[in-house]
């Protein structure tokens, strides 16, 4: 909880939390555990700006300790996070592989076209 500047009374009921608060105390469950892959599926849906920084500062440490960080994301707010924060991303469509590569080798507007399938107007 330290870690990731969490502030809570350990003896507070799970359901008395935000959900906000419950996400943050699922990814320290998870990090307890010392993953290797860790996974997060829609980790900042629910989180504030700060706690999503704070969220993406544990994991540059994780992964340069070694640890391979999943990121999962449906919305166009993640992608801006998949640049900022990840090496790599796959397009998946209809539950088919679409395209991995390299974030150096794509652009937003390309992994956009790729999402949807055809260009979007502009």
């Amino acid at each position: 909880m330290q870690r990731l500047g969490i502030t809570l009374d350990p003896d507070t009921r799970l359901g008395d939390l935000t959900i906000a608060q419950q996400q943050l105390i699922e990814i320290c469950k998870a990090l307890i555990h010392e993953p290797c892959p860790l996974i997060l599926d829609e980790p900042t849906s629910s989180l504030s700006e700060a706690d999503s920084l704070t969220l993406f500062k544990v994991a540059h440490e994780l992964r340069a300790r070694g640890v391979t960080i999943l990121y999962i994301s449906h919305r166009m707010r993640g992608m801006r996070e998949g640049f900022d924060n990840c090496d790599a991303v796959t397009v998946l469509r209809d539950g088919k592989h679409v395209r991995t590569a390299r974030l150096a080798e794509t652009s937003p507007d390309e992994v956009v076209r790729l999402m949807v399938g055809c260009d979007l107007a502009k």
